[in-house]
């Protein structure tokens, strides 16, 4: 769930808790991968696939993420400790499951990338959101340095 200044005003939050809050995320380091016209498998699908149908597909994810970093010189980083929101855009309202779309491929991607130095729980914190956007499919991945 996200907030606003706004919302956090509404909501009673006094002035000094606020600017305490917007300064500590104005200091938090962020960047921005687009996976153009890319959704991640959900896993009722790439579970039921062959293992080379899996390999490819996993390599097609950590391949664009490790040249989209590059590009942006993001990539090695390593960062220990990470915040990532990942928002998939489908082009239809059909109903998902957040738990069908565990983002595996995506993160051995950045891992590869070296924008992560690991996917464990302990490093990373991963939140995902689903959205639409009828006319531009896409993932978004946001990363944030903690």
């Amino acid at each position: 769930m996200e907030f606003t200044v706004k919302d956090l005003k509404e909501a009673g939050v006094d002035e000094e808790t606020i600017k305490k809050v917007v300064n500590f995320f104005k200091n938090k380091k962020s960047y921005k991968i687009v996976l153009t016209d890319m959704i991640h498998p959900s896993l009722n699908v790439w579970t039921k696939w062959h293992w080379a149908r899996i390999s490819k597909k996993k390599k097609e994810f950590e391949e664009t993420i490790y040249w989209l970093a590059k590009q942006q010189k993001i990539d090695n980083l390593k960062l220990k400790k990470a915040k990532i929101k990942i928002i998939y855009y489908f082009s239809n309202k059909q109903r998902k499951d957040k738990d069908n779309f565990a983002p595996k491929f995506i993160m051995d991607g950045l891992t590869k990338a070296g924008i992560i130095t690991d996917d464990n729980d302990d490093e990373v914190t991963v939140t995902i959101k689903f959205d639409y956007d009828k006319k531009n499919k896409r993932t978004e991945i946001l990363i944030f340095k903690w």
